[in-house]
């Protein structure tokens, strides 16, 4: 009975291993990843305000375009909150995997705990 145990310890441990490894890389992952979401936001923001004040100075001419502030100028809003949304939206879905894998972790360190309180037990009740 104290080798199924040690067994299930083992098991237990090395499944803690690989979640643990699991939630560095994630962890790595989830911060390279922001900071590039970040500056690639940052300069697609800044490279579709360009583009769209361009567009709207060719096609409605630039005497028409300062008359017009009112109606783009929202639409420069929705520009800079587009990346940003989609940052948060797949920052979100980084962070709902690595709450799992902690809850995970957690439920096989309180195995891992249990399989080594049975085996101290079975040895001391031996002596």
């Amino acid at each position: 009975m104290a080798r199924t145990s040690t067994k299930a310890a083992d098991r237990a441990k090395s499944q803690v291993q690989i979640i643990d490894r699991d939630l560095y890389h994630l962890r790595e992952i989830r911060r390279r990843y922001s900071s590039r979401m970040v500056k690639m936001g940052l300069a697609s923001w800044i490279i579709g305000i360009v583009a769209f004040t361009a567009s709207i100075y060719i096609w409605v001419g630039i005497n028409i375009a300062s008359g017009l502030v009112n109606i783009w100028a929202p639409l420069l809003i929705v520009a800079l909150a587009a990346p940003i949304v989609i940052s948060a939206i797949f920052i979100r879905r980084l962070v709902a995997k690595e709450r799992r894998l902690e809850q995970m972790r957690k439920n096989l360190l309180d195995r891992f705990e249990k399989a080594m309180l049975k085996k101290v037990e079975k040895m001391v009740t031996k002596k």
